[in-house]
């Protein structure tokens, strides 16, 4: 500032009253407020940037997933890295149970969960499906943890080892990928899963699933209980047996079904009506005399021509044999043969508005079917030595071999007492199939050929056709050919009909579902919403 300006200035300043060094003052004060204001908030500014950039790197890291609870139920804090499984699990079923049919419900897993809708429920996407469902299976797990250990349960050593087969099998799956076992668990369960995490939830939920099971097997059903409940469900397992004829009431029509060049003109009214009442009277004339033994013969004279041939090339095409009434039950036909009043040769006329059905009932049983599952002991013949597989083309020599040998060992065990105990000898020395429990059990002993709970659908057809044959009792034998050889079968145990198991295990679900529903029912949860945030 030049000597002139300063001059002028305190000239001023004099002119009004102020002194220089008041002046000066007042000029730091000023400069001191503005430059702290400048630096809190360039101190905050900074903060803030620091702050997002620490909350960025721990949620990397995955810290806030390990340390903050996502949920309390009853006191058990789940961190978020428990429900980021649950969660996973949660998402893997649904995708496993639409399959190929995730896009007809809006579901496109590689897309943001937050950004898809729920099915048609606005404002719900699925992400709060899947939190929803993933903090109901908490809610199950933890209930079941607690009851267990409750009751003094405890991990097995057969759940231990499967925990460890899992987590050997992630390892294996991490070093075929060069990534490590954490990295694994974060790209697959999310941000905050480790091994650590991953042996907590998974012990937890092992020994959740172990009380499920034994809370479910210690349910008794007695047989007064089954068969309470088949009385009061009859018609969900009996099957009928009757005749029945139907006459149509529609107009034939005079134009060849291939002619589609004519023009067909609709029936009249009138036409419509006789046709109705010459069904009527062929329908009640029929019903008046006919009976179990002269249907078919009745039915030929009273059939529509359109269905003429087909019943004079088949005796049985009126004839319906063991139908279920499961399902049946709902239209005229199936309420009249569900009718427990119904007794042999009851008859009947059903008019549904464009035909007539003629039905005599025969019976009604119990279906009482096959055994749910058997235990079979077998000696495998092969085509030949050292066979690998099955063979579809044997030249005769080694058909006639193997079925002569089949033969031969047969005659020996029957020879010799023909107990079980000789035949699991036998078929430890002679058979080319161990059985179901592998070459060696335990003892080092082969498996004697035994298949325990084989189910249909299991083995080759012949085979089941074989263990499944209704007229075969315990200790029965048999030789039985397939594509593997021929096999010499020793029927062990057969298991329940198929309707006891099915009632049996109707009971226990209904049981074990009111337990589960009444022990969620005093776990609450309560979500973290403030941890929530991180995740």
């Amino acid at each position: 500032m030049s000597a002139s300006r300063e001059r002028r200035e305190r000239q001023a300043l004099r002119a009004t009253g102020q002194s220089t060094d008041k002046r000066i003052v007042k000029k730091k004060k000023a400069d001191k407020t503005k430059d702290a204001l400048t630096r809190w908030v360039v101190g905050i500014f900074v903060g803030i940037i620091g702050f997002t950039l620490v909350v960025l790197f721990l949620m990397g890291q995955g810290i806030p997933q390990r340390t903050l609870n996502a949920a309390d139920i009853n006191g058990e804090k789940i961190k978020i890295n428990e429900l980021e499984f649950h969660y996973y699990l949660a998402v893997s079923s649904f995708v496993d149970g639409w399959g190929e049919w995730l896009p007809y419900v809006g579901f496109d897993p590689s897309q943001p969960h937050e950004s898809q809708q729920y099915f048609d429920e606005p404002g719900y996407t699925y992400r709060d499906y899947f939190l929803d469902e993933a903090m109901e299976s908490l809610r199950s797990t933890v209930a079941n943890w607690s009851d267990a250990r409750a009751n003094g349960v405890e991990l097995t050593e057969d759940d231990i080892w499967y925990l460890e087969y899992n987590v050997e099998d992630l390892k294996r799956s991490a070093r075929e990928n060069n990534m490590s076992l954490n990295r694994l668990l974060t790209t697959i369960f999310g941000r905050g899963v480790t091994e650590e995490s991953f042996r907590s939830t998974f012990s937890r939920m092992l020994l959740a699933d172990r009380w499920r099971g034994m809370v479910y097997e210690s349910y008794e059903v007695t047989e007064n209980m089954i068969n309470a409940h088949y009385w009061d469900n009859r018609n969900n397992f009996d099957q009928v047996t009757f005749y029945t004829l139907t006459l149509s009431g529609e107009p034939e029509s005079d134009c060849d079904d291939d002619d589609h060049d004519h023009h067909h003109e609709e029936p009249t009214e009138e036409e419509r009506a006789a046709a109705m009442e010459d069904a009527s009277r062929r329908a009640n004339e029929m019903l008046a005399a006919v009976n179990a033994g002269n249907f078919h013969r009745l039915a030929l004279e009273y059939c529509d021509e359109a269905v003429r041939e087909t019943l004079e090339a088949d005796s049985t095409a009126t004839f319906v044999q063991n139908m279920s009434l499961r399902g049946a039950t709902g239209s005229a036909e199936g309420d009249w043969l569900a009718d427990f009043a119904r007794v042999p040769g009851d008859k009947t006329v059903i008019e549904d508005g464009t035909s007539f059905t003629v039905m005599v009932f025969v019976s009604r049983r119990l279906d009482a079917g096959s055994p749910t599952d058997v235990d079979v002991r077998h000696i495998l013949v092969p085509f030949r030595e050292n066979q690998d597989g099955p063979l579809y083309d044997v030249p005769e020599a080694e058909e006639t071999a193997a079925r002569m040998r089949a033969n031969q060992l047969l005659y020996e065990w029957k020879s010799n007492g023909g107990t079980e105990d000789l035949f699991a000898e036998m078929a430890d020395e002679h058979s080319s199939d161990p059985g179901s429990n592998g070459t060696r059990v335990a003892d080092g002993g082969n498996s004697g050929g035994l298949y325990e709970g084989v189910t249909l659908g299991s083995m080759v057809e012949e085979f089941e056709e074989w263990c499944f044959n209704g007229d075969h009792s315990i200790g029965d034998t048999g030789i039985v050919r397939t594509v593997f050889g021929y096999h010499i079968m020793y029927l062990v145990r057969k298991g329940d009909p198929a309707w006891i198991t099915d009632i049996r295990n109707t009971l226990k679900n209904d049981a074990f579902r009111e337990y589960q529903e009444n022990l969620a029912a005093g776990f609450e949860v309560k979500r973290g919403n403030f941890a929530l945030r991180f995740w």
